[in-house]
């Protein structure tokens, strides 16, 4: 830094607030003569207290809940979501956070809100794993809550699978199939939502569509793609196999669980696909358009479910010490993988 430089820095340092009136808080260093030496600064602590009017926190067991919406909304929005986890629990594992997993969920009632907790600027939801995830909610851009709340969930789950286990087509129809489960008194409805329901179609390429990956879809998504496209006809692809009721699609549900299987120990190929459903991949495109068309019945599976009452849900008015550690651990991890990844609103 040449001398002149360095003596306007300490000029418009001396001109800050606290400084201009406290001389000795300016560093030694900051005085001498060389110009090469590193000008070394105070350090500079900002305190104050988040406002918490309109916050409410709610905890059962180890979810815990800050929302801004109304108490009523709130405690509804958690009992779907703890009948949700016990759900896929017990009948999909694969798609559950851990028993023992503490998670926070936030519910902000507008966008602005969501942005300050680090929520992208293209999304209704976003989340943040590690030691304690964090799964974020703009309520009011949201078009399903608490479906948005269950995909961020799974997605959450999947992240924590051994790399590779499930492909990421596999993620997407399970995250959107779960999504819609219907949850009544005692009765949970699977499959129920009609194939015309999971967005446009533009064209299934299943070729493509099998062999995504995290990287690819990036890359797809800076570029400007419509990556909602792998989202839905993931979704469609599994919902043909699962929940078709009537031919042709009633007979690929086990020709889809043979597929699975053999995907964990051999390579994806046209191949092997041929070997496990009797179609190549423009075959089977072709039926999946036609099946897009919610021209086909669906078959859906009803559950009865008797699952044991949790721990008493508390809710409050929420505290600055809630809302500053949230800001904290929200901000301090980086938006990376499935989870962060764009999903339907």
């Amino acid at each position: 830094m040449k001398p002149a430089l360095l003596s306007a820095v300490i000029l418009l340092l001396a001109g800050l607030p606290g400084l201009a009136t406290e001389p000795d808080l300016l560093p030694d260093r900051a005085r001498v003569s060389n110009p090469h030496d590193p000008l070394i600064l105070p350090p500079v602590v900002v305190t104050g207290d988040f406002p918490t009017k309109g916050w409410l926190y709610a905890r059962s067991g180890r979810t815990e809940i800050l929302s801004q919406l109304r108490a009523r909304e709130t405690r509804d929005l958690l009992d779907d979501f703890l009948v949700f986890q016990d759900f896929v629990h017990a009948h999909f594992p694969e798609a559950a956070l851990p028993a023992d997993q503490p998670v926070t969920v936030v519910l902000c009632e507008n966008t602005k809100t969501f942005r300050l907790f680090g929520g992208e600027a293209d999304r209704t939801s976003s989340a943040r794993s590690g030691t304690r995830p964090v799964i974020l909610i703009d309520a009011a851009e949201a078009r399903h809550v608490e479906r948005s709340l269950r995909r961020r969930s799974v997605a959450l789950a999947f992240e924590r699978s051994p790399l590779g286990r499930y492909p990421l087509w596999r993620q997407y129809g399970t995250r959107e199939i779960l999504a819609r489960v219907v949850i009544g008194r005692q009765r949970l409805e699977l499959g129920l939502s009609h194939a015309h329901s999971f967005g446009p179609q533009r064209g299934p390429d299943l070729a493509r569509l099998l062999a995504l990956t995290p990287a690819a879809l990036a890359a797809a998504e800076r570029n400007g793609e419509p990556v909602l496209d792998a989202y839905h006809h993931a979704t469609l692809f599994m919902h043909m196999c699962l929940f078709g009721s009537t031919r042709p699609y009633r007979d690929l549900r086990d020709p889809y669980q043979t597929f699975i299987r053999r995907l964990e120990t051999e390579p994806l190929s046209e191949e092997l696909f041929r070997a496990c459903f009797g179609r190549d991949f423009a075959e089977m495109n072709t039926l999946l358009q036609t099946y897009s068309t919610g021209g086909a019945k669906v078959k859906f599976e009803s559950r009865h479910y008797r699952f044991p009452p949790g721990p008493p849900l508390e809710i409050r008015p929420a505290r600055a010490a809630d809302l500053s550690s949230l800001f904290a651990s929200t901000h301090a991890r980086p938006q990376t993988g499935p989870a962060s990844e764009a999903i339907p609103p």
